[in-house]
């Protein structure tokens, strides 16, 4: 760490605190990115403590008043110390005792010392310093006789140090002290011996890879493997831009930036300053920044680890030519606080032109001159307020009468809160010599968001060799992602966000060529496409984008690209004034929630661009050129014409025509966007198709943070049920609506509202399978018809008439004698659906054994062999449906053919609103188990159609409880009418339940003598003759009403005896 200090006694005014005299360091310090030093001054014999100011244009060292000695503040530390450390953990600093700079191997023991603010939380003066333990520094209980020169923490609050090697044995070991487990009076340390004999003078802790930085005094660098102790040699000998000076203090910052000092003289007159400079980790190489003042030893420590979290994006939103050597480029910018702790004083660096024709700190490095022409505006969200800084020029200089750097895109005083965002945009003016000067490779850009905790915060800048200098005081830096979407949210630990983006500059080239995004709108909601940033969509890699030359039909494959990592594509050497087409295969676009690699997901087009005059959004391609259609699969064959991939079954679905400008500039953001939900046909199968949906969304995972919204004409937003996954109608009506073009085939059909009906009564998106759709098996999944509702509207009214009662769908589902549909996974919705015409021997709709929280709500669900099944276990709400004309006979398949048949153990589940009627069997049939059941509010009629006779086998009442132990549940204001049995029979087994305000008339259409509005029948050995109760049972004079299993359903409580009557 440092040039050791010279041990020559303690300074009579001060006293060393003993570990009797308690902890009385005072509060903790902050983990502000400030760079702390000791130092021994000229003529002391102990360390004093120094905080570094790098706000001034020679860098200089501020005493740090944090001892208390004798009623006056100063910051000498009345003790000799090295191997400063800051520990993260609790917030204070470490250091050990050191006997100076001719210090011996040999020599007895270390102190451990701990250094606070000397202030408590009162704000009274304490001392600041204090002996942690009575008990030397041992490893295996002896004493670590060595003179330290190094310290240092890690996240964990691991602390590590190393010899001097001035004098005695040399030692070279990488100690670990766990100052958690020190104790008043045990310091035990462990040992891992350098796997190389070298010997430092400062150590310090990279945050970015977490590996230990060493330095000896001539400047060579060190990585050191904490684990292991295994070192690796950067640079052994100090770079030709590191002056003679001996480096005493190495910091890192909270990016990683590696600072050095070096001590200078004190003993020459004048003194010779010291130097402060920036180190290349993997060169070695040293940057000069500044003067600081000298100190004949010295020692450092930062906090390196703080709570907070900034991230950047930047997008190259357009590239006008002026003229061949002069093009006005435009960026949008976009900062987040992505964690849980504030970050003050935010802000934005962009380095357009530095001092060199060959640094790569900054994007244009050979031109001539650039000129903001539309200074930086700032759009805040969620509560931000940053502000733009009106005098940025792009330059490292600060402009005249400006306290900020010229590449500072804002004030850089202002915070942002947790998740806050703000989007910042300009145009630049890139002006070269001449146009063959115009660079003909990509010019890569990268801006920098900072936090400091002091203000105005100045941001990033150039030294004169363009060497990037972070600001002063970093607690959280990013460099930019190139991506026209917010950075997420970060996850964390213990106060600790994780990582998150990978750093990627953000290109552009000068020359003509063709580049954009392909991305994932993961919330899209229906209606108007939405863009990347708009979206906030996920780039998607390995998606091939395919070149055509020419304009429409006619244009012939020329190439292909695949996107990278970031979701970009690019195709470079074109010809300046010629038209392309850009195609995208739909089929190579992946979902960024297929996190389990399935394969045969594919999602449909949402957005594209038309760039034959400029790039130009086009938010009503969603579904592609032919929604009724797949795209074709990739071409290869040079020269194949793009009218070639139009067939009966196939097009070019995600196309964009592209005319390149005369003077050179490129066309950039030519995107493609995509979602996984959507459906756009009425096919039985493929791209855009409801079972494609239902693949997708079998698959894809992260239900949970789904936020889809239907964005209207007008821009304005209709948000859809968040935290789930809803199915997105937009099947073609042959009109324009929000999202898609007038022309398109209209796949919407006439209405009938039962198969026997041929009464027209509106239009709908009818589906009819060839084959029975998979079960439904991911969670929170919504299948919901009135997304098409949002999309062309109310086409299909409702129907009130007799025999042809409807919900009025858009969207109808012809299971065309297949099984029904299945819904397996839990809290799966099934919405706003007609559901027609299941095999015989079937369901419409099923619930899965086990699955919970389904919802089934105004649907119609009509002419199945059995409408609706829960299977065992299954828990579901059943509302507002219109549930009739079921068509199975339940003599051929045991339980079949009613309205609603629940298996067993569908305890507390919902069945209210609904109109059940006219099914072949029971309207409601318990045939198993179920408790806490809520039956309520329904019309409940016409059901036993199926049967003409009553007899001991029919399955003819409105609500049947067969299954024994059906206990518990409960049925009321129910209004049960005309059906070919009883309203209700509750079979022997049966104890419990509640009929409460139920309205019952013309039930027992087959039988009125054997039919009852409630049939409460009798023990098991009578009731066994019948479905559908035993008709009335005799009250029992001698029965006591105890409501006994044995005497039959709900103990066969007796009637009501009336006495008397008062009219």
């Amino acid at each position: 760490m440092k040039l050791l200090l010279r041990l020559v006694g303690l300074v009579a005014s001060v006293a060393l605190l003993r570990p009797s005299e308690g902890y009385a360091q005072g509060n903790a310090f902050s983990c502000d990115g400030t760079f702390y030093q000791i130092k021994q001054p000229a003529g002391q014999s102990t360390s004093f403590l120094y905080r570094v100011d790098r706000s001034t244009a020679a860098y200089s060292t501020q005493p740090l008043n944090v001892n208390f000695v004798n009623g006056s503040s100063t910051n000498n530390l009345g003790v000799l110390l090295n191997a400063l450390a800051y520990n993260s953990q609790d917030g204070y600093m470490y250091a050990l005792t050191t006997s100076g700079l001719g210090g011996s191997n040999n020599e007895g023991s270390l102190y451990l010392y701990k250094i606070g603010q000397g202030t408590d939380a009162q704000g009274n003066q304490v001392p600041g310093i204090v002996q942690v333990s009575s008990s030397p520094v041992t490893v295996g209980g002896a004493n670590v006789g060595i003179t330290v020169a190094t310290g240092t923490f890690d996240k964990a609050g691991n602390y590590y140090f190393t010899a001097q090697n001035t004098g005695g044995t040399s030692d070279y070991n990488l100690y670990k002290l766990v100052v958690a487990n020190v104790t008043a009076t045990s310091v035990a340390a462990t040992v891992a011996p350098l796997s190389q004999d070298i010997t430092m003078y400062d150590m310090a802790l990279n945050p970015v890879d977490g590996q230990l930085y060493g330095s000896n005094w001539s400047g060579s660098l060190y990585k050191i493997d904490p684990t292991n102790g295994t070192v690796t040699t950067i640079a052994n000998s100090p770079n030709a831009n590191q002056a003679a000076a001996s480096v005493g203090t190495i910091f890192f910052d909270v990016s990683g930036n590696l600072f050095a000092y070096s001590n200078g003289t004190l003993t020459t007159s004048p003194a010779t300053p010291g130097n402060f400079y920036q180190v290349d980790v993997s060169t070695g190489a040293y940057t000069f920044i500044s003067q600081i003042d000298p100190a004949s030893v010295s020692d450092g420590a930062s906090c390196i680890n703080p709570g907070n979290a900034l991230d950047v994006t930047k997008e190259l939103t357009n590239v006008q030519a002026v003229n061949a050597s002069t093009f006005d480029v435009s960026y949008a910018i976009r900062v987040r606080n992505t964690y849980t702790a504030t970050d003050a004083n935010v802000q934005v660096s962009d380095l357009l032109l530095g001092n060199t024709t060959t640094t790569t700190n900054a994007t244009f490095p050979t031109a001539q001159s650039v000129a903001i022409t539309v200074a930086p505006a700032v759009t805040n969200y969620d509560g931000a307020a940053l502000v733009a800084n009106s005098a940025y020029t792009g330059l490292s200089a600060a402009p005249s009468g400006s306290p900020l750097s010229g590449a500072a895109l804002l004030s850089g005083s202002q915070a942002l809160s947790a998740g806050q965002r703000a989007l910042i945009t300009y145009t630049v003016r890139v002006t070269f010599a001449s146009p063959g000067s115009v660079p003909t490779g990509a010019q890569n850009n990268t801006a920098y968001a900072t936090s400091t905790s002091t203000g105005p915060n100045q941001g990033y800048t150039l030294s004169a060799s363009d060497v990037l200098l972070s600001p002063n005081n970093l607690v959280a830096s990013d460099a930019s992602t190139n991506s026209a979407a917010f950075a997420t949210l970060r996850s964390g630990s213990n106060g600790t966000p994780a990582a998150n983006d990978a750093p990627a500059p953000t290109p552009v080239t000068f020359t003509p060529s063709i580049s954009g995004t392909v991305f994932e709108d993961v919330n899209y909601g229906g209606g108007l496409g939405h863009s990347l940033g708009a979206s906030q969509g996920v780039p998607r890699s390995g998606a091939t984008v395919e070149l055509y030359a020419g304009s429409g039909a006619a244009a012939t494959y020329v190439s292909s690209a695949t996107t990278d990592a970031n979701g970009r594509y690019g195709f470079a050497s074109l010809t300046p004034g010629a038209s392309y087409v850009v195609r995208v295969v739909n089929s190579t676009v992946s979902s960024s929630r297929n996190t389990g690699g399935t394969t045969g997901l594919v999602g449909v087009q949402t957005y594209r661009v038309d760039a034959t005059n400029g790039t130009v959004a086009d938010q009503n391609r969603v579904g592609g050129e032919a929604p009724a259609l797949v795209d074709a699969g990739a071409v290869t064959t040079t020269g194949t014409a793009l009218s070639t991939l139009a067939t009966a079954t196939t097009a070019a679905e995600s196309i964009a025509a592209v005319t390149l400008s005369g003077n050179n500039a490129p066309a950039v953001n030519v995107d493609f966007g995509y979602n996984f939900d959507t459906v756009v046909n009425t096919s039985d199968s493929g791209q855009g198709s409801l079972r494609q949906f239902i693949a997708n969304s079998n698959a894809l995972d992260g239900e949970s943070a789904l936020d889809q919204v239907y964005t209207k004409a007008d821009g304005s937003t209709k948000a859809l049920t968040t935290k789930s996954e809803t199915s997105i109608f937009m099947v073609p009506n042959g009109a324009a609506v929000p999202g898609q073009q007038a022309g398109l085939t209209n796949q919407l059909t006439a209405t009938k509202d039962d198969p026997a009906n041929t009464g027209l009564h509106g239009s709908a998106a009818s589906i009819k399978l060839s084959s029975a759709l998979p079960a439904i098996t991911g969670p929170a999944t919504m299948l919901d018809g009135s997304t098409q509702t949002n999309s062309t509207g109310d086409t299909n009214a409702t129907n009130t008439a007799t025999g042809s009662e409807s919900t009025g769908a858009e969207v109808l589902l012809n299971l065309n004698g297949q099984s029904g549909l299945a819904l397996n996974g839990n809290t799966d919705q099934l919405l706003n659906m007609g559901v027609y015409n299941s095999l015989t021997a079937s369901q419409g709709v099923t619930v899965g054994s086990g699955a919970t929280g389904v919802t089934l709500n105004n649907n119609t669900l009509y002419s199945n062999g059995t409408n609706v099944l829960l299977n065992a276990n299954a828990v579901a709400t059943i509302t507002n449906n219109i549930i009739r004309n079921s068509t199975h006979a339940a003599s051929s398949l045991g339980d079949a053919g009613d309205g609603i048949t629940l298996q067993g153990g569908n305890n507390g589940l919902t069945i209210s609103g609904n109109q059940i009627l006219r099914n072949y069997a029971f309207g409601i049939n318990f045939t198993g188990a179920t408790s806490t059941a809520v039956v309520a509010s329904n019309t409940i009629s016409g059901n036993g159609v199926g049967y003409a006779t009553f007899t001991a086998t029919a399955r003819v009442a409105g609500i049947s409880l067969r299954g024994a132990s059906s206990n518990g549940n409960t049925f009321t204001g129910n209004t049960i009418t005309n059906n070919a049995g009883s309203g209700i029979v509750a079979l022997a087994g049966t104890q419990g339940n509640i009929f409460s305000q139920n309205s019952f008339s013309g039930n027992g259409i087959l039988s009125s003598s054997k039919c009852l509005a409630i049939d409460l029948t009798g023990p098991a050995s009578a009731a066994a003759s019948t479905e559908d109760g035993d008709g009335v049972t005799l009250n029992d004079a001698g029965d006591t009403d105890a409501a006994t299993a044995a005497d039959g359903a709900n103990g066969l409580i007796n009637f009501p005896a009336l006495q008397t009557a008062t009219l």
